[in-house]
């Protein structure tokens, strides 16, 4: 059924995942008072007994998005009443969880990878274990020659490690056919592998010159749109007794809208709200990023204005340590990509990626309530400021 759709905006979506979220929340916290409790077993020091609270307090906040997501692929198979069911729902739950868990795992080796210092307005969580180390033992080994960033990185690949392992136990709790149970967990493998390469183009772009939009699209495709949107749909539909036929429908709609999303993270992380984003304005420009408005930039500045190209260039190419000389220069940043068209291309850019997507949803399923919701999905994509 093809809806002639009434004006949808992201309110719809955001009730949905306001209410969803708050059971993966209360799963979250079940989950990691489990893991205080087996760490209390093994008597451990405090700084180890510590991993628990420090990685639950890291997961505060957050749009639980992919979490989310899960429920919202289940529905497109089961309907929009599927949640009625309480054994579906308590399994949906602990997926979701499962998922947030290894989210945020990819979130703390990102933080390290970017050299990031802030998360969700809080410290990252390597920098939250090296302030715990310098409480504890106040700097004074002198064997290494930064104990307390040496210490904070350390534990906090480690918690992020324990987390990938955490969510995979969890996904074998379930109580559903073990069948699905399986395939599942096959996809979600696979989605996070997609993940792990991703992650190596865009290390290895920021050290590469010019490249095409087919090649950012590439980072955007398989470091967030397979784990952020493609992989915890496909999860939910999965485990709610969809087909493959319909599992492959939602790669279909998940692939554009996760490009989306990330192109919007990135404009975002230029014009965006620094306290709602919770992270300093500029990020991409101070890492050296290779992102799609920073591109578009350079492209349109480099026949109009060549010196500004050489700067932006020199910028992107090297990177920038100083997040305030990056602060010094986003506003006449900020000017130039309004000025050249490139935040503009950027935006009809998204706008094109999610009806791309939208145009999937009557095929994905006949529920109205569930059609609304995702095209709801897609409008929160867009339009979302944090």
């Amino acid at each position: 059924m093809k809806l002639g759709y009434k004006t949808i905006d992201a309110t719809k979506y955001i009730s949905y995942a306001d209410s969803y979220s708050r059971k993966i929340d209360e799963e979250l916290d079940r989950i990691f008072a489990r893991e205080s409790r087996m760490l209390e077993q093994i008597n451990p020091p405090a700084s180890v007994g510590e991993l628990a609270p420090l990685m639950r307090g890291f997961m505060q906040g957050g749009k639980k998005m992919r979490g989310t997501l899960v429920s919202l692929g289940a529905d497109s198979v089961r309907g929009s009443q599927s949640l009625d069911d309480e054994q579906m729902l308590g399994d949906l739950i602990k997926a979701s969880a499962a998922v947030e868990v290894i989210h945020s795992s990819l979130l703390i080796h990102d933080d390290i990878i970017d050299q990031d210092a802030t998360r969700r307005g809080s410290d990252s969580l390597h920098v939250s274990f090296s302030k715990k180390f310098q409480e504890l033992w106040h700097n004074e080994l002198y064997w290494r020659e930064d104990p307390c960033a040496h210490y904070g990185v350390s534990m906090a690949l480690n918690a992020a490690d324990a987390g990938v392992f955490l969510a995979m136990e969890i996904l074998g709790t379930l109580q559903l056919p073990a069948e699905r149970t399986l395939s599942a967990i096959r996809n979600l493998s696979s989605a996070f592998r997609r993940t792990a390469h991703g992650q190596a183009l865009d290390i290895v772009y920021q050290w590469s010159d010019d490249l095409s939009e087919a090649q950012i699209f590439d980072v955007y495709t398989y470091k967030t749109a397979y784990y952020s949107v493609v992989g915890p749909l496909q999860i939910g539909a999965i485990l709610a007794g969809g087909s493959d036929e319909h599992v492959e429908k939602l790669r279909k709609f998940g692939l554009p809208i996760g490009q989306a999303f990330q192109l919007m993270d990135d404009l975002l992380g230029l014009f965006g709200n620094q306290n709602q984003i919770g992270k300093p304005l500029g990020s991409d420009l101070k890492e050296g990023k290779k992102t799609l408005i920073l591109s578009k930039l350079l492209d349109s500045l480099k026949p109009s204005n060549p010196e500004a190209h050489r700067f932006l260039k020199a910028l992107v190419q090297q990177g920038n340590p100083s997040q305030l000389a990056v602060e010094n220069i986003i506003e006449k940043v900020r000017e130039m990509a309004e000025s050249t068209g490139a935040h503009e291309y950027c935006e009809s850019k998204a706008r094109q990626l999610t009806d791309q997507s939208k145009a999937m949803i009557p095929e994905i399923t006949n529920d109205e309530e569930v059609q609304e919701t995702l095209h709801s999905f897609a409008e929160f994509v867009v339009t979302r400021e944090y």
